[in-house]
């Protein structure tokens, strides 16, 4: 497995599939200028969240997984709200 890091520079990777790219990007679920990952790590600084974590296999390239985790007072507002429902 692989992790991205946040200071390495990731090439643009032409789509394997061009139909599904292309359907990707009109729903807006990817984008071909290559800045997804570094929009990620900066939205989730900004929010003062973990950083995420990025898994591939990087041999067979069967998965792309990304773990965003909540912001931590998100985790106490939810579970205080929780508790008030009992």
């Amino acid at each position: 497995m692989v992790h991205f890091q946040q200071e390495n520079l990731l090439l643009e990777i032409p789509y394997r599939n061009r139909r599904i790219g292309k359907f990707f990007k009109e729903l807006k679920l990817a984008e071909g200028r290559g800045t997804g990952i570094s929009k990620i790590y900066r939205k989730m600084k900004e929010n003062g969240s973990p950083a995420p974590i990025f898994e591939f296999d990087e041999l067979s390239r069967t998965y792309f997984k990304i773990v965003l985790f909540a912001h931590p007072q998100y985790i106490v507002i939810q579970a205080l709200k929780k508790h008030q429902k009992y």
